[in-house]
């Protein structure tokens, strides 16, 4: 019994850390996704009010963005329903690999589409004069910072599920 439940123990551990890591996944997809329909950039100017952008007016990169938070989600799912790819499974793996590299790429997007609007925020209000700047303002809208963050707890989340799914050497 002792022997049995001991090599036991690090299959236990490899599944609930594939679990653990399905549950991150899932819920960094959710960010992903919300933070691409939350807003990008807001802009506050007077007697308009504040006027924001979400990530879906800005362009492609959040459509991408909400394509690879509902693919993570459905892969976290799967794992956290069987338990996750076994280390014979080496295309469950690869997908799981692959949903990582997204959220990646999704962090990078996030953070080029940061830079991007406060670029253009500067230029909009550096050709104010000197009185006006006073009155507007803007700044960076909270979606983009979910993205990053649920997207990069994606990546991480993929390749903790890699790493406990590999085959062992020996």
């Amino acid at each position: 019994m002792g022997a049995q439940s001991v090599a036991g123990a690090p299959a236990r551990a490899q599944v609930m850390a594939r679990r653990l890591a399905a549950v991150a996944m899932i819920l960094g997809s959710v960010g992903v996704v919300l933070g691409s329909l939350m807003p990008w950039a807001k802009v506050t100017l007077p007697l308009l009010g504040t006027r924001s952008t979400t990530g879906l007016d800005s362009g492609g990169d959040a459509v991408f963005c909400i394509a690879v938070g509902v693919a993570a989600c459905l892969v976290g799912l799967r794992t956290l329903i069987s338990g996750g790819p076994s280390p014979t499974a080496a295309t469950e793996r690869a997908v799981v690999a692959l949903v990582g590299v997204l959220g990646v790429v999704c962090v990078v997007f996030a953070l080029l589409a940061a830079r991007n609007v406060d670029s253009r925020l500067n230029s909009l209000f550096g050709s104010l004069p000197g009185f006006a700047r006073s009155f507007v303002s803007g700044e960076i809208g909270a979606g983009i910072w979910v993205v990053a963050v649920g997207a990069a707890v994606v990546a991480v989340a993929s390749l903790v599920q890699v790493l406990a799914s590999a085959p062992s050497r020996g």
